[in-house]
């Protein structure tokens, strides 16, 4: 089947207006972040209700990819001689395990690949395992203060937190609540409660849980994703449902023994 001339300069048309960057937008729900490899630079991803449809807003503050690293300065001279490294520099870090201020090596580097390959770099000369370059949506949110379904507006070309969804009242923190901290506490709270004042999004969407078996009390690991599956739970406005997954025996099996390949699962409701 052919496609007429017309048709194809429409969907030419119709393709080009949905991936053209917003400089306008009155209100827009965050949603991703990535990067526009052609282009070379970092690309937010908008829900803009009004039209039902997400729109791309593209970087203008000169953004470039980065990654840390806690390798002394001169440990990373064949780095820094790379000429896909842009800079390294000194900065300071939040380490939340110890809750303590630390200084690290931030590597610039034209492209997120790059910075990947940087990091391979650092981990060659410590014969160490490399560590993993920030996202394009972690530096966002980090560096610009940016929240993943959060209300944004863009005017002349800039995002601004705000719009019909931004926060009904910035002054609702109670103060005694405020008065019992200081310093960055009082920051986080007031952020806290900045979110919470926000609509919520108009999606529609439901909340999903995994249990796993325990094993000697450890929390576990995502990346490792070792442990039997017990059940799986969903929550939304209308009901909760949990599937428990059912194995030989109505139990789960022995780790001596093989797991069944194919569990089925048991729809269960929830009382609450």
């Amino acid at each position: 089947m052919s496609i007429s001339p017309e048709t194809t300069d429409n969907l030419r048309r119709k393709l080009a207006d949905l991936l053209a960057p917003a400089t306008e937008l009155q209100e827009g729900l965050l949603v991703s972040a990535t990067y526009d490899g052609d282009k070379r630079l970092a690309v937010l991803k908008f829900y803009d209700p009004s039209r039902d449809r997400v729109v791309r807003w593209e970087d203008n503050t000169g953004h470039k990819p980065y990654c840390f690293t806690k390798l002394p300065m001169d440990r990373l001279a064949a780095i820094k001689a790379r000429k896909d490294v842009l800079s390294i520099e000194e900065v300071q870090k939040l380490d939340l395990l110890s809750d303590s201020r630390m200084m690290v090596r931030k590597i610039t580097t034209p492209t997120p690949w790059q910075s990947a390959v940087a990091l391979r770099g650092t981990a060659s000369a410590t014969r160490s395992r490399p560590g993993r370059p920030t996202s394009v949506l972690r530096e966002l949110r980090l560096d610009r203060g940016l929240r993943v379904a959060t209300y944004y507006a863009i005017k002349d070309g800039n995002v601004h937190r705000g719009g019909e969804g931004g926060p009904r009242d910035r002054n609702q923190v109670p103060q005694q609540i405020l008065s019992k901290n200081s310093g960055e506490q009082t920051k986080f709270i007031t952020e806290w409660a900045d979110l919470l004042a926000s609509r919520s999004a108009p999606s529609r969407g439901s909340a999903t849980d995994i249990e796993v078996a325990e094993r000697g009390g450890r929390i576990p690991d995502p990346e490792k994703a070792d442990r039997e599956v017990i059940a799986v739970s969903f929550h939304n406005d209308i009901e909760s449902l949990v599937y428990l997954v059912a194995r030989e025996g109505g139990r789960v099996p022995p780790r001596r023994r093989r797991p069944v390949t194919r569990p089925s699962c048991i729809p269960t409701r929830c009382p609450c």
